[in-house]
């Protein structure tokens, strides 16, 4: 494992985590920085094919003569704060890096606000489609529509007119009203009004609607139309594309997981010299709040000052700490200008007339696959969808009420912090969530001879079953012994997870426990730790009537804005989740994505796709009826043998979903026997002497109590079935 320490590290190599480095490394400190970028600067300084902008310059060339080491392209992952480490990835793999103090300057994140139809392909967040179009994505003559609040969506919509793209509208959620107020405010400030009415100009031929947001996508394979409710009156639009954006929140992932405590605003809390509740780690920048250039570059002086040393070699700091005190009553004038009034967000909206056609066919909400984020912490919009010209007007854009916001148990609460109004700190559901297909295996979970958690070896095991083609990693079921591990050793192997999986395929967490309550915490912690999905499974032992697991299963999807899957199992927990069911979850419960079919009975696969088509994807949850799902019209399978054969297992899938018809019968009259072991009451004693036996790991063999290991008749049937099919068998076996 290659290691790196130095006397600070910085993570993220924006304004903030520029100007910190410069300043610690001036004091005579080795600095590394850690970005996940090609280069530094942040998204606001992002030169893209051009040139970084006049004010980045001095910065940049400062950051380069003060000897701070940028290490670009490496994705932090994974925080320890016993250890005072981070891990990253980079082009070369994991590495483990390691530093007395820690300064956070992880920016901020684009806020995104679902709504009926809003996973079509096609819509984007703002920033997100800026940065794609920077990157080769075409929209000249693209007829495009531009949606939501703050300064983001001017900036936005003037860049796509720049390069020939048309803007069909600019919607803001603020009343005209109170941004005429919020424009008038910027009289003491000229720069800043000098950029309102530039971009204002630029965007002269662009309808411009107030009091207006995105109610509807509508479209089969991409969205074609878009409607609006413009003042609560119905407005159609024909898009070849719909950006969305609702400003910026704190990117708080990391710190949260290294313990740092967050303020009522859903910001890392910090003290005057921009330290964190954990004394060896600082924040600077967005993190603590938005604040734009100015306020991050501040800070940033005083975080790379403050962890340089003590108080008396802080005294050049002093400036900028004066200068950042003068900013606070602004940002209290800014907080008084965010707030706003609710809107009754739970008006009906029907179906809308659309401007230069009649549009018949009613939108379905269906998943799509987008390249996954190079971090495998951060599962919230690309990279990219961070503002790469966020103007510093978005210090004080006035917020307006929520646009129609999914129901309040989406938007979780920090630590400590009262439920705060809905449209700040959401956690929303990731553009790139989900792709539900492909082979994902339920994975074991291995023990030390002490029955701890075996982490390194688990860590391996993940790394394998992605190297092996696998298209995401479900920890806690039922063969992960989810219901022996501790709510901390659950969060743990998620944790685990979520880093050796380094985002390059989804972790999806099953979430079991006996009462509701303990399943909703489970979620949060998924989503907290970045998770794509959560597997939801029926309360433990629970033989109530079908009312109260109906309300056990929404509450469980409405805990968190992740992309969920049913899993349906009525042999196994006396819940049978029926088509018709599956329909009613479906239509009340927009990020439900997916169902585990494990009944047994193939003609349920085919009434669930005949019954709900593309809405949701079905998965095989039977190691044994692989063909037979795929031939109705399965587009996953999730399986416990592909532990121990992951190559093996994906080849099947792929013969089956190709309709390579003899190569799969072969290949699944070879295999059958084996799989049939996922079948057994000792199921997850069986697929563990498979993997002891195949691979010699013997975390993997071990079992928590009260399971034992398998009857000496069934390990003798496992071996000889092994043997016949020409494996070389754990000598210590």
């Amino acid at each position: 494992m290659r290691e790196l320490r130095s006397d600070l590290l910085v993570v993220g190599a924006g304004p903030a985590g520029i100007a910190a480095a410069c300043a610690a490394a001036e004091r005579g400190r080795s600095v590394v920085v850690l970005d996940e970028n090609p280069g530094a600067g942040g998204q606001i300084w992002r030169a893209g094919t051009h040139a970084p902008p006049r004010a980045a310059e001095p910065w940049l060339a400062r950051f380069r003569a003060s000897g701070a080491v940028l290490r670009s392209g490496c994705a932090v992952v994974e925080g320890d704060a016993a250890r005072r480490t981070l891990w990253a990835q980079d082009a070369e793999g994991l590495l483990r890096a390691r530093a007395p103090s820690i300064v956070l300057a992880t920016g901020a994140r684009e806020l995104f606000l679902p709504f009926p139809g809003w996973t079509l392909p096609g819509v984007l967040g703002a920033g997100g489609l800026q940065a794609l179009a920077k990157s080769g994505w075409p929209v000249r003559g693209k007829k495009i529509g531009v949606a939501g609040s703050g300064p983001l969506l001017l900036a936005v919509a003037a860049w796509l007119v720049e390069h020939g793209a048309q803007v069909a509208f600019v919607a803001e959620q603020a009343p005209f009203s109170r941004l005429a107020r919020f424009a008038a405010g910027l009289v003491t400030q000229p720069r800043k009004l000098a950029q309102l009415a530039s971009l204002r100009w630029k965007l002269r031929q662009v309808p411009q609607l107030f009091s207006s947001w995105p109610v509807r996508a509508n479209g089969r394979a991409h969205i074609d139309s878009v409607e609006l409710a413009t003042d609560g009156e119905p407005q159609g639009f024909l898009v070849d594309a719909l950006a969305v954006g609702f400003g910026l929140v704190p990117e708080t992932a990391l710190a949260e997981q290294l313990g740092c405590a967050l303020d009522l605003g859903g910001a890392v809390a910090v003290d005057a010299r921009q330290r964190t509740s954990v004394e060896w780690i600082y924040a600077a920048g967005e993190p603590t709040g938005i604040g734009g250039v100015e306020s991050a570059l501040l800070q940033g002086e005083l975080a790379g000052a403050s962890a340089a040393g003590d108080e008396a070699r802080c005294g050049s700091a002093l400036p900028a700490r004066r200068a950042r005190a003068a900013l606070r009553p602004r940002a209290r004038a800014r907080l008084r200008a965010a707030r706003g009034a609710p809107r009754d967000a739970r008006r009906r909206h029907h179906r809308l007339p659309l401007r230069g056609c009649a549009l018949g066919c009613r939108a379905r909400l269906r998943w799509r696959a987008r390249d996954e984020a190079p971090n495998a912490l951060r599962h919230g919009p690309l990279p990219g969808s961070r503002l790469p010209t966020r103007a510093a007007l978005l210090e004080r854009w006035p917020r307006g009420s929520p646009p129609s916001p999914p129901p309040a148990p989406l938007f979780r609460r920090a630590r400590g912090a009262r439920r705060r109004s809905q449209h700040v700190g959401t956690r929303e559901l990731p553009m790139n969530a989900m792709r539900w297909a492909g082979v994902m295996p339920a994975i074991t979970t291995p023990f030390t001879a002490d029955d701890r958690v075996d982490e390194k070896a688990l860590h391996d095991h993940v790394d394998w079953m992605v190297r092996s083609g696998c298209a995401g990693i479900v920890p806690l079921g039922s063969l992960g012994e989810g219901a022996t591990l501790d709510f901390e050793e659950k969060t743990r192997v998620l944790q685990i997870a979520v880093a050796a999986a380094a985002g390059r395929v989804p972790v999806v967490s099953a979430i079991s426990a006996l009462s509701t309550r303990e399943a909703v915490r489970i979620a949060r912690k998924a989503e907290a730790v970045g998770c794509r999905g959560l597997m939801v499974l029926p309360a433990y032992v629970h033989k109530g009537p079908w009312r109260e697991h109906s309300e056990h299963f929404s509450a469980v999807f409405d805990a968190t804005p992740l992309s969920c899957m049913l899993y349906n199992n009525p042999i196994a927990y006396g819940v049978d989740v029926r088509a018709e069911q599956l329909r009613e979850f479906a239509e009340r419960h927009p990020n439900l994505h997916a169902v585990k079919e494990s009944s047994g009975d193939s003609r349920r696969v085919t009434a669930i796709v005949d019954l709900l088509g593309e809405r949701l994807a079905v998965f095989v949850g039977l190691d044994d009826m692989l063909l037979e799902g795929v031939a109705a019209g399965a587009s996953g399978w999730i399986a416990g043998l592909v532990n121990a054969l992951p190559e093996e297992s994906v080849q099947l899938f792929e013969h089956a979903r190709a309709g390579r018809t003899k190569e799969a019968r072969e290949l699944y009259s070879w295999f059958l026997p084996l799989l049939r072991l996922d079948t057994l009451p000792e199921f997850v004693q069986a697929i563990k002497v498979v993997q002891h036996l195949l691979h010699g790991n013997e975390a993997f063999v071990r079992l928590r109590a009260p399971r034992g290991m398998v009857e000496p008749a069934l390990f003798e049937h496992i071996v000889r079935m092994l043997r016949s099919r020409g494996y070389l068998l754990n000598e210590r076996s």
